[in-house]
């Protein structure tokens, strides 16, 4: 999977659970189950934005570093 796909898989949990929640008239239970659909998506959004923080970070180090060595 790309890093993309995880950020839009986050968003259409998002979404879902919010349109099961509040949209549909259902039973307790699946409340509940959109509740967690909705923490888990941003679980993975926090989770998608920290690694994108990383990876940029790193990657900036290793092009200051590449640049010293060349020096």
């Amino acid at each position: 999977m790309d890093k993309l796909d995880y950020n839009y898989s986050a968003f259409y949990l998002l979404i879902s659970s919010v349109l099961y929640y509040f949209l549909f008239d259902c039973s307790v239970a699946i409340k509940l189950i959109c509740l967690f659909l909705l923490f888990l998506s941003f679980f993975i959004g926090c989770l998608y934005h920290k690694l994108i923080i990383k990876y940029r970070a790193l990657h900036r180090f290793h092009e200051i570093d590449n640049n010293n060595i060349k020096k």
